[in-house]
């Protein structure tokens, strides 16, 4: 900590307990538009069309699935490898505390950027009067 900054990661992980809903949307979106949107037909001869259609419906394009399946017994093999996604989207004290102030100031979960930004400055600030920085 320089400067009376907030720790680089400590930021970092109040940005992403205030915007996170955001990004989930926006990921949600860009899929939807990937999924929908038209290839092109093209001069090699590959297959065009939707990809959400031509990963469902491979025999509409001449080909058949390329997906592999796993036996449940293979999946259960390696699944304490796995980072398995949390309610939570940051440490849990950070959680609970923004959660608080937000509660305390009659925040709400941010739906958009320009309130997950404000939420974001909210808690940055209130944070840095509580730690004294």
């Amino acid at each position: 900590m320089s400067g009376g900054l907030l720790p680089d990661t400590f930021v970092s992980i109040v940005q992403l307990y205030s915007m996170i809903n955001t990004f989930q949307d926006d990921l949600d979106k860009c899929l939807d538009v990937w999924n929908n949107h038209k290839i092109r037909k093209n001069k090699w001869g590959l297959p065009s069309g939707r990809p959400v259609v031509m990963l469902e419906v491979p025999a509409l394009y001449g080909t058949s699935s390329q997906l592999i399946s796993l036996a449940t017994d293979e999946l259960e093999s390696v699944e304490d490898q796995c980072t398995h996604r949390s309610m939570i989207p940051c440490d849990e004290d950070v959680y609970k505390m923004c959660c608080c102030m937000m509660g305390s100031h009659g925040y709400s979960v941010p739906n958009n950027p320009k309130t997950g930004l404000e939420l974001y400055f909210f808690l940055r600030n209130s944070l840095r009067e509580m730690l004294e920085i």
